[in-house]
């Protein structure tokens, strides 16, 4: 059974692409090969699960013949590298590794700066932006390992999206789906019928996480494929925001990070394929895995017929206008297979759904998403409603408004993507679809690389002024004093005792035992005598806790009874772990017996504590 999982995962992500998408005539970088090979694999799957379904042939029999086929495939397509020794490729593998070691020496050094100090700040620059870029991805794969072994906990995803993932499985057309598309049941649905079992979802659960990993991976990428660190820090701005307005959602069984992922993708290849110097005939090949990733996203959730449909106006001006002028005739072909794929991929299931609609036996989720979003705000006006939003975005709003005017210095394809995607989708979602944040995950890692871009303009325009002012000239004196000024300004307007203060409490609460922590401070809370609490537990750095505690073992019943007696205090506690010295605990149940003691509470979640309070004080 396990191995039919892990099966069903490599077919979901990987066979079908290694099969249509061979290495050496496609993408040589291997993040945009294995990116191009992920969406690949999941739009065929779409389209062989729904054409199966649709002719009631969909089964574990053509399931397994499709995978022996494509596994036939693969070892014919990459016989002869089969046949090479293991320490060929490593030797590959070693020599690629110190070829980019060297290409990207210049990344940290200009033999035309004349200024140390200069020199010394942009490497400390491009050293924090990797570092940022590697906390995001460090972020995402730390979720994929906890949300290893887990099952879908979530309404929509139980009731809805593995509702009919199952019925996929089922060799059946789903029902009550509105228009929601069905890329992502149908490729859960092939794991279920490969294991022949619809209730285990450990399997379909444990890569949900990686479409937030594929996308912060892509945009790292691209900040090494086109050496510029404002990818990076996008990178760390796209972490922040998902984790912001999605949180648990990242893990959960949801459509909307896939539908990013597949839309990025579509970005992501747009930008490599100005990388990859190609001519206009290989160009066909970066042609069909944007447009595979842009209508992706479309059958994968109807946010990506919005995507799909600003992206083409940024397609065709960054990608088919140039190849036109080049070669015509050829672009006339990159057209029309857009066009072909697109009108293959997309339409079948909406032509499909809309027949439903149009005979009474579906229904339109229109309604239902503009009334959703109605309800979350009280049916206010449209302008009532963006400016609450404006306030639900925080600091992200005031981020996207700065983009405004930044848009006018970055390069006019991440102007584009601010005009013709970032504020469309913004709007879109802000006017029909706000009453969750889901629904704007499409936009976040546009949003993430169009932010982080044009502040990395502003940093290198700071960078370029300090440059001209010979800062390098300047005494140590004056840096010294400098740094003071800005580290008392950071320390007065964004670490005030305040702040601090509330972080410390807000920590200490965490610590031991949460459960414990918190009824304690609860049980605490209305007391208004003096007291002390006669305890083990390490308690000190909890709220108003401080000279509260005397500290016992409670493993010596004389050094108990002696403690119990000096205590001179009005009101008196004790939170006395279950593992105290028997006769410790003899006397303390005799007392709750008699009401010399009264049980506060008692927790279990650590080691196990009564809270008691002595009542003949």
């Amino acid at each position: 059974m396990y191995i039919l999982g892990i099966l069903g995962i490599l077919q979901v992500f990987f066979m079908p692409g290694i099969v249509l998408l061979r290495r050496n005539n496609h993408p040589t970088r291997p993040v945009a090969y294995t990116m191009g090979v992920i969406s690949t694999s999941l739009v065929f799957n779409y389209c062989l699960v729904f054409l199966a379904t649709a002719l009631h042939m969909y089964s574990r029999v053509l399931l397994s013949l499709v995978i022996a086929c494509e596994f036939g495939l693969i070892i014919w397509q990459y016989r002869k590298a089969l046949n090479i020794p293991i320490d060929h490729w490593l030797e590959k593998i070693r020599k690629a590794g110190a070829a980019a070691l060297n290409k990207w020496a210049g990344f940290f050094q200009s033999t035309s700066e004349t200024s140390s100090l200069y020199f010394f700040i942009k490497i400390l620059y491009v050293c924090l932006c990797l570092i940022l870029a590697y906390l995001s991805l460090n972020w995402i794969l730390k979720l994929f390992i906890w949300n290893l072994g887990s099952v879908f906990n979530s309404y929509d995803t139980v009731a809805i999206w593995n509702r009919w993932a199952i019925d996929w499985a089922n060799n059946l057309l789903p029902k009550s789906t509105w228009r929601y598309p069905q890329l992502l049941p149908t490729n859960w649905s092939i794991i279920y019928v490969l294991m022949g079992d619809t209730s285990i979802q450990f399997f379909a659960k444990a890569i949900m996480p990686l479409f937030t990993f594929f996308i912060l991976l892509m945009i790292v990428d691209l900040g090494f494929a086109k050496k510029n660190t404002g990818f990076f820090i996008g990178a760390a701005i796209t972490y922040l925001a998902l984790k912001k307005f999605l949180g648990p959602f990242v893990i959960e069984g949801l459509a909307d990070l896939p539908t990013a992922f597949l839309a990025f993708s579509a970005i992501y290849f747009l930008f490599i394929s100005q990388v990859d110097k190609q001519s206009t005939e290989n160009k066909i090949r970066y042609a069909i895995l944007i447009v595979l990733g842009a209508a992706g996203s479309a059958v994968t959730k109807q946010a990506g017929l919005l995507f799909l449909l600003f992206f083409s106006i940024v397609y065709f001006i960054f990608f088919v206008k140039p190849l036109f002028k080049e070669n015509p005739k050829r672009t006339n072909q990159i057209i029309l297979i857009t066009v072909l794929l697109v009108l293959i991929i997309v339409i079948p299931w909406y032509l499909y759904k809309q027949v439903l609609i149009w005979q009474g036996l579906e229904k339109s989720e229109i309604q239902m998403i503009v009334g959703a979003t109605g309800h979350a705000f009280n049916y206010i006006s449209t302008k009532d409603q963006l400016l609450e939003i404006t306030k639900l975005l925080g600091k992200y709003f005031y981020l996207l408004i700065l983009l405004i005017p930044l848009s006018f210095f970055v390069e006019p394809m991440i102007r584009a993507f601010i005009l013709f995607l970032v504020f469309p989708l913004f709007m879109g979602w802000g006017i029909f679809a706000s009453y969750d944040f889901r629904n704007l995950a499409i936009a976040l890692p546009v949003f993430g690389i169009c932010s982080g871009i044009s502040l990395d303009h502003v940093f290198n325009y700071g960078f370029n002024i300090l440059k001209k002012v010979s800062i390098g000239k300047l005494k140590i004196k004056y840096y010294l004093l400098i740094l003071s000024v800005l580290i008392t300004i950071t320390g007065f307007y964004f670490f005030p005792y305040d702040l601090l203060q509330r972080k410390q409490l807000e920590k200490a609460m965490n610590t031991f035992s949460p459960s414990t922590n918190e009824k304690l401070v609860s049980a605490l809370k209305g007391e208004k005598n003096d007291y002390l609490i006669m305890t083990n537990y390490p308690m000190e750095n909890l709220p108003d806790m401080a000279g509260k505690k005397i500290g016992v073992l409670f493993n010596d019943f004389d050094a108990y009874q002696l403690t119990l007696q000096s205590a001179k205090v009005d009101t008196l506690y004790l939170l006395v772990p279950n593992n105290s010295d028997q006769r410790i605990m003899d006397d303390i149940y005799e007392k709750l017996e008699t009401g010399e003691y009264t049980l506060i509470f008692e927790d279990e979640s650590w080691i196990p504590y009564l809270f008691i309070k002595d009542e003949t004080r």
